[in-house]
């Protein structure tokens, strides 16, 4: 509930762009306070907080210090959140120009029931896409999928292109790789950002970092 509540408050599609214009909202915010900060830092040594003048000054420096090393974080954290809130229709973009054509000859067979091995098409479609592992397998179907076709999601084995995913389409019936769905450079850059946003890759002591590093930011 979280998660939803977090990527889309709860309200889907029109919730999901919502966010992606916040997230714009507070890129403006940290560009705007750099240009403010600058003429300030030329007064007062880094991390200087005035001690001697009222408790508003001393949040305003305060304010001042952990918005300017919190910067490249909040930076990374906004960008890839308006990346994120874009993802359902930058996955409608490619299944449009990319996929739809593709699918086209076969929108109107029942999906079939398949004849080869599961076990064949996997090892068609990792040997088609080079060091590559299985990620998931869609059956024949003709929601998210081909009614004629495996579709065999494969990744890297690397720590960066295990984010990467790819559709092989491998016929149901011989096993023979039909066709390879290259993923347009948005789709890459939206695989690439998830992990930043939610410190998927770093294990741990980074989701720990990731969550004091957001107590920060909520305190500026």
């Amino acid at each position: 509930v979280l998660l939803q509540l977090h990527a889309s408050l709860l309200t889907g599609l029109p919730g999901e762009i919502f966010l992606a214009l916040i997230g714009l909202i507070f890129l403006a915010a940290l560009v705007s306070g750099v240009v403010l900060y600058a003429p300030f830092a030329r007064r007062l040594g880094f991390g200087e907080i005035r001690r001697t003048g009222s408790r508003r000054l001393r949040w305003l420096d305060l304010h001042n210090v952990i918005g300017i090393v919190t910067l490249a974080w909040a930076g990374v954290v906004g960008a890839t959140g308006v990346m994120n809130g874009l993802a359902t229709p930058l996955f409608g973009i490619w299944q449009l120009r990319d996929v739809a054509p593709v699918l086209a000859p076969y929108a109107h067979d029942a999906a079939i029931i398949p004849t080869a091995p599961l076990s064949s098409a996997i090892t068609a479609a990792t040997s088609t896409v080079q060091d590559s592992e299985v990620s998931f397998v869609t059956f024949p179907t003709h929601l998210y999928g081909s009614p004629d076709h495996y579709v065999v999601w494969v990744k890297g084995r690397s720590k960066l292109r295990a984010q990467m995913l790819t559709p092989v389409l491998v016929d149901a019936r011989d096993g023979h790789v039909a066709f390879v769905a290259r993923m347009p450079w948005y789709l890459r850059a939206l695989e690439l950002s998830r992990p930043l946003h939610f410190s998927n890759y770093g294990g741990p002591i980074l989701k720990i970092l990731w969550a004091a590093l957001d107590v920060f930011t909520i305190a500026v």
